[in-house]
């Protein structure tokens, strides 16, 4: 019976199959898939936003850069072929043996030619003119170098311009007429005669020098000169602040602590200052103390100001001396406390 159950399963399976086989299936189709684009727009706008930011951090900094400079672009090469500055110290160090040696003029052509010849060796190597010349013409007299004194040093495009103090005397040979004893015979007789003689006089003048420089060392460019001296003095008005006078009680007791502290100041030790002020130093009996004068007082943010000037004497010739001063105090206890000395009136 089973048997027969599944033969007919069979046949009715083998039936649908036959049927089935005979309708073709048409294959769906493949639906295209778009490509998924937001992270590359995403990417691009990420890069133009970094771009604006980029260049707007440039412009301002480039902007804020020409306002600092005030000044057109210098050219890339030519700046990066500009000569180092000289320093100063270096420069000055390097012409002092030249000094000496330019301002001794002596009178005999031997020593000209050996000036002229060792004065080259200062310069700058010259192929493109006629050679440094020093003057090797034997003058009237004489020159001799006394000493010299920096007076200005100007910074230029390739080195240092120095202009010196220089102290020297011209030694001038004259002929003066003595009265000279001669023998004459048995005795002596008086004749006049021109003798040479040597008249000094004492000058002072403004020499410039200017010295270049390469990475391999010093050298001056062209031949000194001289100049008139400027004067530096100027009037000079100091606005001092106008603050309120302290008008508190202890007006006095601050009187009497700055006289008493600069009695100490004028007579005890540095070590002895120090429970007197924050930077303890003294003048160690250099100096006799006199008084203080002028004293101004002012009270700001808890801290006592004093201004005044202070009175002494030179210990061995008594020769007056007076220096301004500021004090800023602090009140401890029943008494002050220095917290800094100024050797100045503070006009700020």
């Amino acid at each position: 019976m089973f048997k027969k159950k599944n033969e007919e399963q069979q046949v009715t399976k083998d039936s649908k199959d036959g049927f089935f086989q005979g309708i073709k299936k048409e294959k769906p189709k493949k639906k295209a898939l778009k490509k998924d684009k937001s992270k590359l727009i995403a990417t691009l706008i990420w890069l133009m936003m970094g771009s604006l930011l980029c260049v707007s951090v440039f412009s301002i900094w480039y902007s804020n850069k020409a306002q600092r400079i005030g000044e057109p672009k210098v050219n890339v090469e030519s700046d990066a072929k500009a000569t180092p500055v000289v320093n100063e110290t270096e420069a000055n160090y390097y012409v002092a043996g030249f000094i000496s040696d330019y301002m001794n003029v002596p009178k005999n052509v031997e020593a000209l030619q050996a000036r002229q010849d060792k004065l080259t060796t200062f310069m700058v190597t010259n192929t493109n003119s006629t050679p440094f010349d020093f003057g090797t013409t034997v003058g009237l007299g004489s020159r001799v170098f006394v000493d010299s004194h920096l007076r200005n040093a100007k910074q230029t495009k390739d080195g240092v311009l120095l202009t010196y103090k220089v102290s020297y005397k011209n030694v001038i040979t004259e002929q003066k007429e003595v009265i000279k004893e001669v023998p004459d015979g048995k005795s002596k007789k008086k004749i006049k005669t021109m003798v040479p003689t040597d008249r000094v006089e004492n000058k002072v003048g403004f020499l410039n020098i200017h010295v270049v420089g390469n990475k391999k060392g010093l050298a001056i460019k062209d031949l000194p000169y001289w100049s008139m001296d400027k004067a530096l003095q100027a009037t000079i008005e100091l606005d001092k602040k106008t603050e309120t006078p302290y008008r508190g009680e202890d007006v006095e007791k601050i009187t009497d602590f700055v006289t008493t502290f600069f009695t100490k100041y004028t007579t005890s030790s540095a070590e002895d200052m120090a429970y007197m002020m924050a930077e303890p130093e003294s003048l160690a009996n250099a100096f006799v103390f006199d008084s203080v004068d002028q004293l101004e007082i002012v009270e700001k943010g808890g801290v006592i100001t004093v201004t005044g000037r202070l009175l002494m004497q030179d210990a061995t010739t008594k020769i007056p001396i007076h220096e301004g001063f500021t004090l800023s105090l602090e009140k401890r206890d029943s008494n002050y406390y220095v917290l800094e000395l100024k050797h100045e009136e503070d006009f700020e």
